[in-house]
């Protein structure tokens, strides 16, 4: 149970509303939050699941340039998937680093995601091809390699593991030829 002042802090909903009793009218239409009978309090309908398998419905997209904006961003994902939220990467000041991650309703929508990515046109923001769609899991394995990499013998393998895991077609492709 969450105070519906509390929900009036959030930038987002401020700028759609500051006022508890529009919030509070609109609140009731909703299927996924109700509302407490004195209008003050909100709570989920349904309650959160035990297991939380977001980590692998999650994909990281890269290419939307630091002036990009959330409802710009929004448009790109929806028009590729429906998804269940977006989360903007910021720097340590605030400031957009041009990537997000998407959090989808399934591991299948997810590994869909990044095949759609994979083929042509691939998917687009503002015309422009995204750099990278990637697993959440594959991009931390990427950044944990080019942390890792760089230096000694085995600098040329981890670059070329790394490079695998951008193409996530890679392992397909070997077992092709």
């Amino acid at each position: 149970v969450v105070d519906l002042a509390v929900l009036l802090t959030f930038n987002r909903l401020r700028q759609l509303s500051a006022d508890p009793a529009a919030v509070s009218k609109a609140l009731l239409k909703s299927t996924v939050v109700q509302l407490s009978a004195d209008g003050t309090k909100v709570r989920r309908t349904k309650p959160l699941p035990l297991t939380d398998d977001s980590k692998d419905r999650t994909v990281y997209m890269k290419g939307f340039g630091p002036d990009a904006t959330l409802d710009e961003v929004l448009e790109c994902v929806s028009a590729a998937t429906p998804y269940t939220r977006v989360v903007m990467r910021r720097t340590p000041d605030r400031k957009f680093k041009g990537s997000v991650f998407v959090e989808l309703p399934s591991k299948a929508a997810a590994d869909a995601l990044v095949a759609k990515s994979n083929e042509e046109p691939g998917i687009l923001f503002k015309g422009a091809k995204l750099e990278k769609v990637l697993l959440r899991n594959d991009y931390y394995q990427l950044k944990k390699e080019e942390r890792k990499g760089g230096e000694g013998p085995d600098a040329a393998a981890t670059a070329a593991e790394a490079a695998a895991l951008l193409d996530p077609l890679a392992n397909f492709k070997k077992t092709m030829t």
